[in-house]
């Protein structure tokens, strides 16, 4: 099912001074003057679940990098080791934008993002006590590594509707599964390059407009796809940069983002 992307409600924040949690839900801001950040969670639920996001609030104009930062950038380092009562947190990124500075293309948010996750509670009858060190770079004519640690502490029973409804509109941001014959990768495979630079074609379903997204494992950096072919069925070539990597080439899956029309999905591929 494709999900609608929304543009995310954040809150309001005065770069001036600290602002106090309002409600149980919603963390302290912590941070600098070009970036703060906080944590919310909505609470746990009946399956032991704790939703949460963590969210991101840049100066107008200044962005920051997503997972994949493209050809310059420094992804985010998210890190809840510090954290008491609270499992395996899987973060979900919402689509970035495609942004050239001129030197080379990178995957970005411009004034911030809520980053939703959810984890696992391992026992949902006491506090969870999260605490997150957030490593991320923050860019405008000059980038800057930030280091920020924040923390919020979620009660048993305690479920904050404000923070589910922002949170909801995070996760109507996070591209769903793929639509075969409308949004989809319909395959892969290698066409050429080097074992340093190697090449892959995607046969894909996507409108003309599609924005498209591609990656490989983590040590491996993809360049911008280069669409090849025109109308409903359309291929795109990507070329990675793997020098010094480890991840062999022989069984690698790509992940592949898909975007048009407010609407997008994630697939993982496999190479043919």
């Amino acid at each position: 099912m494709i999900r609608s992307l929304l543009i995310p409600s954040l809150a309001v924040l005065a770069f001036s001074g600290p602002v106090q949690a309002a409600q149980p839900g919603f963390g302290a801001w912590s941070g600098s003057d070009q970036a703060r950040v906080r944590l919310i969670a909505a609470g746990i639920g009946d399956d032991g679940q704790l939703s949460g996001g963590i969210e991101i609030m840049l100066q107008p104009g200044w962005w920051t990098y997503w997972r994949s930062p493209g050809a310059a950038g420094i992804p985010p380092v998210i890190d809840f080791a510090g954290s008491e009562n609270l499992g395996d947190v899987t973060v979900s990124f919402p689509l970035p934008q495609r942004h050239d500075d001129g030197y080379g293309a990178s995957n970005v948010y411009v004034d911030g993002v809520l980053l939703p996750f959810r984890a696992a509670v391992p026992d949902p009858s006491a506090p969870v006590e999260m605490k997150l060190a957030l490593g991320l770079g923050v860019c405008s004519e000059v980038c800057i590594p930030e280091h920020v640690e924040v923390a919020l502490t979620i009660a048993p029973g305690v479920h904050d509707r404000v923070a589910a409804a922002t949170l909801a509109g995070a996760r109507a941001q996070v591209p769903g599964a793929p639509v075969p014959g409308t949004l989809a990768v319909e395959s892969a495979h290698r066409s050429g390059g080097s074992d340093e630079h190697p090449v892959f074609d995607l046969a894909v379903t996507a409108p003309k407009d599609a924005k498209i997204f591609v990656e490989g494992p983590a040590d491996w950096f993809a360049g911008v796809p280069e669409r090849l072919a025109e109308g409903g069925g359309a291929a795109y070539r990507v070329t990675f940069d793997r020098v010094g990597a480890r991840t062999p080439i022989v069984g690698v899956e790509l992940r592949v983002t898909l975007a048009s029309g407010g609407q997008a999905v994630e697939q993982t591929v496999p190479i043919d």
